[in-house]
């Protein structure tokens, strides 16, 4: 920034009001590159959508559609992405502009588009995150089980008891899950939880290994011997 204020200085012979209005178009062309590059980008990757524009034949009238319903006798179209392209990069975005451009609700867009297609939707890093993410917050679907002699006497009966493991322990027990079994089967799981009012969903041994999902196998400890 130094350098090109510099530069400016010598061309201008110092004339501070030319500068600041090179600097700041220079600035706002930047900014608006930006902004036409995320749009772009997001209208490619389907997290945006966003209206086409149809001009209707001597009338000073227009009609917008997000989907492929086409009115009779326009003229000609405007598509999104052509709509970015047309932008002036040195004027001003205006509000009413961005608002056009809207985030997809990304679960419908899962539904809708995919399905419940474990092929696909596993290598959806937005939706595995948001399997994850939801199961880490889900009180309950992760316990670890332990002993607990109420009485403190070794003579008396041990009762299990479950508690609240550490995030770094459902963070790697959901990541087990999710590498062993898929993205698909934790959200079924997640889904059979909350549904069946199930106590817990996965059961956590002392060292932090899974012992069981849904009373099934889970993976050996880490110790055998202190297990047998």
């Amino acid at each position: 920034m130094i350098q090109i204020l510099c530069i400016l200085s010598q061309l201008l012979q110092g004339n501070r009001d030319c500068i600041e209005i090179i600097y700041r178009k220079k600035k706002l062309i930047e900014k608006n590159e930006t902004m036409q590059y995320y749009l772009l980008n997001g209208l490619e990757n389907e997290m945006l959508y966003t209206y086409s524009i149809y001009y209707f034949k001597n009338k000073n009238e227009y009609y917008l559609t997000t989907n492929d319903e086409i009115p009779e006798n326009f003229s000609h179209s405007v598509k999104g992405d052509q709509r970015i392209l047309e932008l002036k990069t040195d004027e001003s975005i205006t509000k009413e502009f961005l608002s056009t451009f809207l985030l997809h609700q990304c679960q419908q867009y899962w539904i809708r588009n995919i399905g419940w297609n474990n092929d696909r939707l596993k290598y959806d890093i937005r939706f595995c995150n948001h399997v994850l993410i939801n199961c880490l917050n889900i009180e309950g679907f992760i316990r670890t089980g332990t002993p607990y002699n109420h009485s403190g006497f070794p003579e008396y009966e041990i009762y299990r008891v479950f508690i609240e493991p550490t995030l770094r322990e459902k963070i790697n027990a959901l990541n087990y899950v999710y590498k062993k079994h898929g993205i698909i089967y934790l959200d079924m799981l997640k889904d059979e939880f909350l549904n069946l009012d199930i106590y817990v969903a996965i059961i956590l041994r002392d060292d932090g290994s899974i012992e069981s999902i849904l009373g099934g196998h889970g993976e050996e400890p880490a110790d055998p011997v202190l297990y047998r």
